[in-house]
């Protein structure tokens, strides 16, 4: 706020109590009179109005405005027509917006909202105010959010201390109009059942299409989130996302703190901790592998440390706000989200039993569900078999383990999403799944291209473009040729390295004379800042063998990819592979399938081995019996680390176009219908959470069920 706001009641009440008037020259727009009587009148205001009014801002403007013609009382001047009772008017319809945008706001500092018709409405506490900002489409890009909105004011009244009000001209009636209409949206949002998922990690979105794969700790179980949510509000869900607050994010700049609603029914909620700002690690990105804490356990009880803990208390807070009082279901992702949402549910439970009028009210605690997405018992076995070196002090097994373990005894549901994982639950852990729930294909983002549409169609020329700059090669070059992609996060269990030597080994004469063969593949930029020095040294180590193979010219390489673009690729390019040494799932290959993309996945990879390889695979020798490729239903199967087998499996399916495309057939035939996100959701919540769909396809919940009146009512104080 401008200084202006420090001015006192009393401060302008005595002027008029004196009967203070000027002339007409007083109130003109004219800086120099302004300033002159300003300085004889109020001199410790001086300082403030000696900038030059074309400088100050508009709300500013105005404010100065309001006040010369407070102290000096209308008089017929050319100024605007602002009597004392005006003033009186809009202060107290100001300090009525103020009150509807901190009720709107709660205990947040900042809210977003991304309404259905384009619109993005920013709230941000300031002082004793509250800034409302609002883009309309056609105005400022849909994707813009500000990280210093203080610029942009709608509303920022000190209503204690001060009675001249920085508003915009007209801000009054924008802003009463922009927060009905979000006070519509949440009433709306409150008449659907919650579902809270916490994943600490990652950088999520609330836009399916924003999500940046293979940024720090941002990969499949991030997207399972994101696409599980969306799938679950078609059902009739609203859905919160919680997310460690921290920077913002990396290549957007967008806020990552408070609260940011959509009109998709996927609410992002990003949740501070407790570290102290004076460690190092206060507001900086920890890898997941380092959030568990070092101290001392109190028996099989976690300790209360400032990350897990610290979230959990802050997450409590925030959910007894939320108007869907009380049936609404936690689901805690890896072991860091499954712990706080655990912690969570303990001091909610805490906090119902130490208030009677709560219990009886029918609020409970809520349930709390475990998705573990992989096992540090599985990854660390996969490495070891695989030769692949780690740093056990960065991947931290042991305390993943204990952390696991502890949640499969305590939590009141287990969800598995592979076969494998449900064994080691069984055999290393002792747990018994509640549910199998792989990740699924959303069909509107993944599908088969069109019948009679060729992949030069102008459908993709966003996508050629791309590719074009790239490979610093002509669409018609890259057309002409094979294209093989591999988009997954740059991590050594992606088996990356093994990818760009099958490639190279792929490679004919042919090939290198006439360009006829491409890769595809994203590796993450070792200047990044905050990066991990061994993501680094990975980088750099992919990127090194790129040169060392002399494959640099055939190697379309980036950073990553927009989803968009991923979707379009896997429609683009003639086959995927993946050298994956271990993964939890393998959503990338039910993507490919779903594609009808011709695809070569390692032996590792569950959705492949489950759902691909089919009853029947044969094995075929390759160049001797140390090599061995495993032809299956519906893609070609390698062991992990073997390049030359996957060097086959490239140019079998180059050459044989019709056994690939029948192959790519019989893998689409097995993900679709079975493995996509609606129908394995629906089955989800009336199988695991025992309500059901009613005849409209929306989860039957009982409106009572929400406390409506205020829309900000918290569940408990």
């Amino acid at each position: 706020m401008s200084a202006l706001n420090q001015l006192t009641d009393d401060t302008v009440k005595g002027h008029t109590a004196k009967g203070d008037t000027a002339n007409d020259d007083a109130v003109k727009p004219d800086t120099a009179r302004r300033h002159a009587i300003t300085r004889e009148e109020r001199p410790e205001i001086a300082e403030i109005l000696n900038t030059e009014a074309s400088m100050l801002p508009a709300t500013e403007r105005r404010s100065i405005e309001l006040l010369q013609t407070y102290r000096n009382g209308n008089n017929g001047s050319s100024a605007p027509n602002l009597s004392l009772g005006r003033l009186e008017k809009d202060k107290l319809a100001v300090e009525n917006l103020l009150e509807r945008a901190e009720r709107i706001m709660g205990d947040h500092r900042y809210v977003h909202f991304s309404l259905q018709d384009g619109r993005a409405v920013h709230l941000s506490k300031v002082g004793d105010g509250v800034l409302v900002h609002a883009v309309h489409p056609g105005v400022l890009p849909k994707e813009v959010r500000y990280t210093n909105i203080a610029d942009r004011v709608f509303i920022c009244p000190q209503p204690d201390n001060v009675h001249t009000l920085a508003v915009e001209e007209g801000g009054i009636e924008r802003t009463d109009v922009i927060l009905n209409d979000l006070e519509i949206f949440l009433y709306e949002r409150a008449q659907r059942p919650l579902i809270v998922q916490v994943s600490p990690q990652g950088y999520h979105e609330n836009d399916i299409h924003k999500l940046k794969l293979g940024l720090q700790d941002t990969g499949g179980q991030d997207k399972y989130i994101n696409d599980s949510a969306h799938a679950l509000t078609e059902l009739g869900y609203t859905l919160l996302n919680v997310n460690r607050a921290g920077p913002n994010h990396p290549t957007n700049g967008d806020v990552r703190e408070g609260m940011h609603y959509s009109y998709t029914g996927v609410d992002l909620l990003f949740v501070p901790d407790a570290i102290p700002e004076s460690d190092p690690r206060h507001g900086t990105f920890i890898p997941k592998e380092r959030m568990y804490p070092s101290e001392e356990w109190v028996g099989s009880i976690p300790p209360s440390d400032p990350i897990f803990f610290g979230m959990a208390r802050n997450l409590a807070t925030q959910l007894q706000r939320e108007p869907q009082a009380r049936d609404f279901i936690l689901i805690g992702h890896y072991a860091d989200g499954g712990t706080v949402a655990w912690h969570t549910a303990r001091i909610i439970e805490e906090t119902i039993k130490n208030d009677q009028s709560l219990s009886d009210g029918g609020y409970k605690t809520p349930k709390v569900w475990y998705n573990a997405h992989s096992l540090g018992v599985l990854k660390q076995r996969a490495l070891e078999d695989a030769g692949e070196a780690y740093d056990p002090n960065e991947l931290r097994f042991s305390e993943r383990n204990r952390f696991e373990q502890f949640l499969y005894d305590r939590v009141d549901g287990v969800i598995s999403t592979s076969d494998t994982m449900t064994h080691s639950m069984n055999e290393d852990f002792g747990r018994t799944i509640d549910y199998f729930l792989p990740p699924g294909v959303d069909t509107n983002q993944f599908h088969r291209r069109p019948k009679g549409v060729a992949r030069s169609d102008a459908r993709y020329d966003d996508t050629w473009k791309e590719l074009c700059e790239l490979a610093n090669q002509p669409k018609e070059v890259l057309n002409a040729a094979s294209l093989i992609m591999e988009i997954s996060r740059t991590a050594e269990t992606k088996g990356k390295i093994d990818v760009l030597r099958a490639f190279a080994h792929s490679l004919t004469d042919e090939d290198l004379r006439q360009d006829k063969k491409f890769l595809i593949i994203n590796i993450a930029n070792p200047n990044r800042p905050g990066m991990q020095p061994s993501e680094r040294r990975l980088a750099e180590s992919l990127q090194n063998e790129i040169k060392t193979l002399g494959i640099a010219r055939w190697v379309i390489t980036k950073n990553d990819f927009a989803p968009t673009t991923v979707a379009k690729l896997h429609q683009m390019a003639d086959i995927f592979i993946t050298g994956a040494v271990s993964e939890p799932w393998g959503m990338s290959l039910q993507q490919a399938a779903a594609s009808q993309q011709a695809i070569i996945s390692t032996t590792r990879v569950p959705s492949g081995t489950s759902v691909l390889m089919g009853e029947k695979p044969t094995e075929i020798d390759v160049a001797g019996s140390r090599h061995k490729v495993i032809m299956g239903d519906g893609a070609i199967f390698i062991e992990p680390t073997d390049h030359v087998a996957a060097s086959y499996a490239i140019n079998r399916l180059i050459t044989n176009r019709e056994e690939a495309a029948s192959m790519a057939q019989r893998a689409f035939n097995r993900v679709i219908p079975s493995y996509t996100w609606n129908a394995m959701t629906a089955d989800f919540i009336q199988d695991a959470f025992g309500q059901q769909i009613g005849g409209d396809g929306k989860v039957v919940w009982p409106k009572e069920n929400a406390l409506l009146g205020k829309l900000t009512k918290p569940r408990w104080s």
